[in-house]
Order: C-alpha cells, then sequence, then structure tokens
C-alpha cells in the first residue's frame, strides 16, 4: 500500500481532481470540493492505493471544473508527496544540493539498465529535456546541471 498526498490550490475558481489507477482495478475517483469565488482556498487529498498487477502506475490529475473570474481565476498542484513501499526497482533521488552554481543529485543505479535523466522547467504543460543517459551498474550515480537558468527546475529518472 502506498500514500500519494496531493497539494493543491484554487483561486476565483473551481478544481476538479481524477485519480484512477492504469489498469483500472479500482474505480476512478474524482473530487471538486476544493473551490472558492473571491480568495485563495488550498487543500490536500490523501490517496491510499495499491495495484492489482505489476508494473501499474496511479494517474493524477488537477485542472479548472470552472473560472470565476476570467482574469485572475486559477487552479494549482503545487506539490505531491509519495510514501510506503518503494518498488525493488524504483529510482529514489538522493543528496539534492547546489554547489557553485551547479546543482546535483545521486541515485543508486540497477546493473545493465539504461537511464535516462530528464529536467524541465515548468510542467503546464511538461516538457521534459535529455540531460544523460547511461547504462548502470548497481553503484551511486551522481548527476551534475550546470549552469541551471532557472529557479524553478523539475528532475526524473527513468529506467529502461
Amino acid at each position: 500500500m502506498q500514500t500519494l498526498k496531493v497539494y493543491v490550490g484554487v483561486f476565483a475558481a473551481q478544481g476538479y481532481l481524477q485519480a484512477f489507477l492504469s489498469d483500472f482495478s479500482a474505480p476512478a475517483y474524482t473530487d471538486t470540493s476544493v473551490q472558492d469565488i473571491y480568495v485563495n482556498h488550498y487543500g490536500v487529498y490523501t490517496l491510499s492505493f495499491a495495484t492489482a498487477s505489476p508494473n501499474q502506475t496511479l494517474k493524477v490529475r488537477f485542472k479548472a471544473n470552472a473560472i470565476y473570474d476570467a482574469t485572475f481565476g486559477s487552479v494549482i498542484l503545487s506539490a505531491v508527496s509519495l510514501s510506503g513501499f518503494v518498488p525493488p526497482h524504483a529510482v529514489v533521488l538522493l543528496n539534492p544540493a547546489w554547489n557553485n552554481g551547479t546543482f546535483n543529485f545521486s541515485f543508486v543505479t540497477q546493473s545493465n539498465a539504461t537511464h535516462v535523466a530528464e529536467y524541465t522547467d515548468a510542467l503546464a504543460p511538461a516538457f521534459w529535456q535529455p540531460l544523460t543517459n547511461f547504462t548502470g551498474d548497481g553503484t551511486l550515480a551522481t548527476i551534475f546541471d550546470f549552469p541551471v537558468p532557472s529557479s524553478k527546475r523539475m528532475y526524473r529518472v527513468g529506467t529502461h
């Protein structure tokens, strides 16, 4: 069992959250309770889930269901956190740090697996750019990004 916390907000809008498993082994969850007409309103969704078969994922969307102010109305997906069981081949990013204008992080590689590190400066919509790729050997790898032009850069590592 894993628990995903999804942190959201709205201003002059109503949010629409949808969550479902990629194998559709459970009913989809939807909610429109995060809303406010005149001020900022924030919410946290706590989703506990487990997949019925291996290699399945939880898909989560948060978007506007209604905009009450055409100029300033907005919805935001602020952050997510995942806790619980971590699959044996999951990539966990370790030791993120800034050092003299360079951002770096580490992760334990899988032997003979191809790892692809990517970054994006915006999640809406996400456009992931390759940073590096290499074949793992079961040791700790450190990825460096220099120079980082944006103060809001996100990273991910895929394993194939």
